[in-house]
């Protein structure tokens, strides 16, 4: 059938993502870009298949789309849904396009991140859309801010030669691991005395949850109380609160998402965010900890599924719907976050975290992505054995597995050229494994069903323990002290 062909010829238009997404910088792909190609063939198909519908049904189908009855009885037709879909295909990558030249053109994030935007356009279309819409914004915003105080602080150049004052401090009296300056170059003095992370961990980690970061800190303190609290209701109660409230998806959920807060608060210091710009990101993120942390425990406690439930009435449907705008909107703050990390310029020494950081973050796309998917298929299982929780906690527990090595490294007293490459080994010896997590569980197969991809998952996250085995010794063989 005509429709049928239709579908399959759309699939060709792939290899135009798949530029984007692996070979952003060719020329042949910014060439394809340029000339929207593959737009215009996907509009070209689907103007062949809609008046194919058209021949056969007549103009009167068009008027089946003002109300609920005519969509799903227009869209249960077989040539119907699959002409529609070769519309979504042409806006999605349309959207696409115009994300990619947008960025390439003014860099407002960089290119892996522009990478993973592209995944989540083609996915979930607006998704992608808005995320790069909202770190787009805040970008320009942040540069409008910045070009207005390098305009007031330029010097007058018929002025005699004089100390500059104006409240700014000397950037070389500062650690430069800490020098987080506002738009206006002022220093954040209470970040400049901070420890280093990487010579002196601990006591960073204490000052940055009970000094600097109390409020976040606080959050993630609660997700973890909170599921001792679940945890003792299950205990008395029995494992579900019927009709559907299972309390070890609660568990599992405070518990994780007070340790993930726990550690991207660490992440912060080092973001240099502006002050008001660190004000307004933190209040954001504080409030959408409290609201998940709320819906989760809440819902499941009162014997409802925070997510899909079957059995809720209309308010409790709106409370799952922000439960999902609450998932968007947080990975959108993480990379708010996260872009910090890749377009701005470390000195050496800082550089190596930052590149462990960078690490961290492209493995926490992954987990994001599974997070996506979860919801997307109303549960965490693809095909029968396919568990998409394992490469969900695997990528964020990679929020602390690439820092832990570049803080072995540097403690360790390696040159900086020999720590970087450690940490480039770990970093992709960890993404590796992750990847082939992700490939097994599309496959819809456990991650304990030996196969190639398990394999060679378990053969990668035993080099990591190989390499950050390496690390924790040189670290231990090493007299602590400033590097």
């Amino acid at each position: 059938a005509m429709h049928l062909t239709l579908y399959e010829l759309a699939g060709y238009a792939m290899a135009a993502w798949l530029l984007m997404a692996f070979l952003p910088t060719w020329r042949v792909t910014r060439w394809l870009a340029e000339s929207a190609v593959f737009p215009v063939y996907l509009s070209v198909l689907y103007v062949v298949g809609i008046t194919v519908v058209l021949m056969d049904t007549g103009p009167g189908l068009l008027g089946d789309f003002g109300n609920v009855q005519g969509v799903l009885g227009v869209l249960a037709r077989e040539d119907v849904a699959l002409i529609a879909w070769i519309h979504i295909l042409a806006f999605d990558q349309f959207v696409g396009l115009w994300i990619y030249r947008d960025n390439m053109r003014h860099r407002y994030v960089p290119i892996p991140l522009q990478s993973v935007l592209l995944f989540f356009t083609l996915m979930l279309g607006p998704v992608g859309f808005v995320s790069y819409y909202l770190l787009r914004a805040g970008r320009r915003a942040l540069r409008e801010r910045t070009a207005d105080a390098s305009l007031l602080a330029v010097p007058d150049p018929f002025a005699p030669d004089e100390p500059r004052t104006g409240g700014q401090v000397d950037a070389a009296t500062v650690p430069a691991a800490f020098a987080a300056a506002t738009p206006a170059g002022v220093l954040d003095d209470r970040i400049a005395q901070m420890p280093s992370p990487l010579h002196a961990p601990l006591q960073y980690i204490a000052r940055v949850w009970l000094r600097e970061e109390r409020a976040i800190t606080a959050v993630g303190v609660l997700g973890i109380l909170l599921s001792v609290l679940v945890l003792v209701v299950a205990a008395v109660r029995g494992p579900v609160v019927e009709p559907e409230g299972v309390l070890s998806k609660a568990i599992s959920f405070d518990v994780a998402f007070g340790i993930y807060i726990l550690t991207v608060v660490l992440f912060v210091p080092l973001a240099r965010f502006p002050v008001r710009g660190l004000r307004r990101w933190r209040g954001v993120f504080v409030l959408l900890g409290v609201q998940g942390l709320a819906i989760e425990t809440i819902q499941t406690l009162r014997g409802l599924d925070p997510r899909f439930s079957r059995v809720a009435g209309p308010i409790d449907n709106l409370v799952a719907l922000s439960f999902l705008g609450f998932a968007i909107a947080t990975m959108v703050m993480f990379w708010i976050l996260a872009v910090r990390f890749f377009d701005q310029r470390r000195p050496a020494g800082e550089g190596v975290l930052a590149l462990a950081i960078r690490y961290a973050v492209l493995a926490s796309a992954l987990a994001f992505v599974a997070g996506i998917v979860m919801s997307s298929v109303q549960g965490r299982f693809l095909g029968e054995r396919g568990n998409l929780l394992t490469l969900h906690a695997l990528g964020f527990h990679g929020l602390q597995a690439a820092p832990l090595i570049a803080i072995l490294a540097v403690r360790g007293r390696l040159a900086e050229s020999s720590a970087r490459r450690l940490v480039h080994l770990a970093g992709m010896l960890w993404l590796g494994a992750c990847t082939l997590v992700a490939l097994q569980t599309v496959l819809g197969l456990s991650i304990v069903d030996v196969t190639v991809a398990s394999v060679g998952a378990a053969v990668l996250m035993l080099g990591w323990i190989g390499v950050a085995g390496r690390a924790f010794v040189r670290a231990r063989s090493v007299v602590p002290g400033p590097a």
